[in-house]
């Protein structure tokens, strides 16, 4: 339903509304992109996909989970595996989709707003890692604004742990792969509307549109 759904939502684009759909917004292992390549609805342009960025951010959460399901019995700072590492995860999954959308628009500062997490986390009194955060979150930069002292103890992570997980965020940084979300958004408006096919059209193409990144007027 969903694969023919939105394949039909396209294709009829041109003739009701006099636009092209040239983006789709899916996860990777989606069905409905392979059928707008091998089916394109126009014949002279061809669709682009981009990651939908709820499903991205979750790389970052299994590649994490993999880690810590590899260290449970590996001493770090002298205990068995990654200390509160389910909450930590979540975190992370959550910072990551956050400097994902906050830059959604620009490759290089996507690029280093990723990074800023690791960099941030494993900051410490002596060697403070904050030159890629925001003061929009970064508790070290607001006290710098308002020259206070700020202490890492209770927030960064031990220096194994962010050893361990570091090539996660190699991975995950990489500009080929974050490039796949450049101007991303969520696939979550576009399954509404094609559940809803048949029964309210020019709202469902409305909604379409509004999930898409961009249309092409023809």
């Amino acid at each position: 339903m969903e694969v023919n759904g939105v394949n039909r939502l396209f294709s009829r684009s041109e003739r009701l509304y006099n636009v092209q759909y040239t983006h789709y917004i899916g996860d990777e292992h989606a069905k409905v992109f392979p059928k707008l390549s091998n089916d394109p609805p126009y014949k002279d342009i061809s669709i682009v996909k981009i990651e939908d960025t709820n499903h991205f951010s979750k790389k970052m959460l299994h590649r994490l989970q993999k880690i810590a399901e590899s260290l449970k019995k590996t001493k770090i700072d002298g205990k068995l595996g990654i200390r509160g590492s389910g909450q930590m995860m979540m975190n992370f999954k959550y910072y990551d989709r956050q400097a994902i959308v906050r830059n959604k628009t620009n490759l290089d500062d996507m690029v280093r707003a990723v990074w800023a997490i690791l960099k941030h986390k494993s900051a410490s009194n002596s060697n403070p890692h904050h030159e890629w955060c925001s003061a929009s979150y970064c508790g070290y930069l607001q006290a710098l604004e308002k020259e206070e002292d700020y202490d890492h103890t209770p927030h960064s992570l031990p220096t194994n742990i962010m050893k361990a997980i570091r090539p996660v965020f190699e991975e995950l940084t990489h500009p080929d792969v974050l490039s796949k979300v450049v101007n991303g958004g969520s696939q979550m408006l576009m399954k509404v509307s094609t559940l809803c096919y048949g029964v309210y059209h020019r709202r469902i193409d409305t909604v379409l549109a509004q999930s898409l990144t961009s249309v092409r007027q023809w």
